[in-house]
């Protein structure tokens, strides 16, 4: 082979990564024109997008009106995932249950933190008694306004209170505010009251969520809410006074953590699948034995009348433990609510004995 052959195979193989080189500094310029092109129509849908506007009932609450309720958190949970910033109406509301203040908390926490894009304006009841609740009950502490509200204090209320792990120093302020209202308490009973609390949030941490998950590792959703607030319908009779306690994790429900061929064949009712972890007579998907009493304990102390009302609220299921009443719903509820009511009363000597 004579040079010019090695000279001309050169010259083909300059001109070829000249190509190269070109092609790729066009492709590169055409990516990015893309990707500006792109980030322009999502910042004009985001000017263009309209506003859904979503009316709370005037009866807010899952006790006393809880189909409506719960189809108003559907309706919220559509618009959101379709894209619309939300208009939320809260004018009309004459009956404020701390619950759903709660529950609506919940759902705006996971949609912050799970969607790219999420907007929400509102406004507030215009009567007195369900706006108190709203200023009071720490609402605003967890949602950014624009016009500033003032935080109402009120002694009979615990502000809301978040957290992702077991957090001991809020489960003893728990305690207290219950001690501080009821009077005094046995140690056994402030034990009782502590120890549920503890593993509400325990339950949250170990298995209220899956191991995993499609979001991103620096993401967490696991994050339980509480809020407790006296009830003093009679000063003069404090043997009447009871202090209303709430606590929600926005997990995947108890019955979604229960083991699956345990459900499935025999269950097609959330509610009674709730009533069966009540009475203990189930498996905690852990799998460890000393997980999953924390239900039971809860169970036993309304059976000896320290606490009233105990509902619990998960899926598409609920429980109301007096009368033994179990409800199927038509809307899912995403994640577990326990409530119950702390009333005053004598020392109660085993109570908590296993």
């Amino acid at each position: 082979m004579n040079k010019s052959y090695y000279k001309k195979l050169s010259n083909r193989r300059f001109l070829h990564n000249l190509q190269r080189k070109r092609w790729r500094k066009a492709y590169r310029y055409a990516k990015l024109l893309k990707r500006l092109d792109d980030k322009r129509i999502n910042n004009q849908n985001k000017k263009n997008k309209k506003y859904f506007k979503v009316n709370v009932p005037r009866i807010f609450s899952l006790e006393k009106n809880h189909e409506e309720t719960l189809q108003f958190y559907t309706t919220l949970d559509s618009a959101v995932r379709n894209g619309y910033r939300i208009d939320l109406d809260m004018s009309d509301v004459e009956v404020l249950e701390p619950h759903c203040l709660l529950y609506l908390l919940s759902r705006l926490d996971y949609y912050k933190t799970t969607l790219k894009f999420f907007y929400m304006t509102g406004n507030s009841p215009r009567k007195r008694i369900p706006n108190e609740m709203l200023t009071s009950s720490g609402f605003f502490n967890y949602v950014r306004v624009k016009n500033s509200f003032a935080n109402i204090s009120n002694d009979n209320i615990l502000e809301i209170m978040s957290g992702t792990i077991v957090d001991e120093a809020k489960a003893l302020k728990i305690r207290e505010f219950a001690s501080s209202k009821l009077g005094d308490m046995s140690v056994m009973v402030k034990q009782g009251i502590y120890s549920t609390v503890i593993e509400c949030m325990a339950n949250t941490n170990n298995h209220a969520y899956k191991s995993s998950t499609t979001l991103p590792k620096n993401i967490s959703t696991n994050k339980w809410w509480v809020m407790a607030h006296c009830a003093t319908a009679n000063e003069e009779d404090e043997s009447r006074r009871q202090v209303k306690f709430i606590f929600l994790d926005n997990g995947r429900g108890i019955p979604q953590t229960i083991l699956p061929k345990f459900k499935g064949l025999f269950f097609n009712n959330d509610g009674e699948v709730l009533e069966l972890a009540f009475n203990g007579k189930y498996k905690s998907s852990t799998k460890h034995n000393w997980r999953g009493k924390g239900l039971p304990k809860i169970y036993k102390l309304f059976k000896s009348h320290y606490i009233e009302n105990l509902s619990v609220i998960s899926n598409n299921g609920r429980f109301i433990a007096n009368n033994s009443i179990t409800k199927k719903l038509q809307d899912k509820f995403h994640g577990t609510m326990l409530m119950w009511d702390f009333k005053k009363q004598n020392q109660i000597t085993g109570l908590l004995d296993d």
